[in-house]
């Protein structure tokens, strides 16, 4: 998560603090942390193109966890 972030922040030209703080909901990290981003980047791509044509694995599993997060509560910090 962490070599992720730092490349996005060097792309943007931003620091790694600045770039996690404004730029990635806190849930995205928790998902990361529990092993739940985990759990649906399988399901994604047992998916295949089911209701996702044309969508990566990665965007896919971000889809996901938008359905999943539009279900539960994940106050904004």
């Amino acid at each position: 998560m962490t070599r992720a972030i730092r490349k996005t922040a060097r792309r943007l030209g931003n620091t790694l603090a600045s770039c996690r703080k404004y730029y990635v909901h806190p849930w995205v990290v928790e998902s990361y942390l529990s092993g739940e981003l985990s759990g649906l980047w399988k399901e994604a791509e047992r998916l295949g193109n089911d209701g996702m044509d044309g969508l990566s694995q990665a965007e896919k599993t971000v889809m996901l966890l938008l359905q999943k997060g539009s279900t539960e509560t994940h106050p904004v910090q």
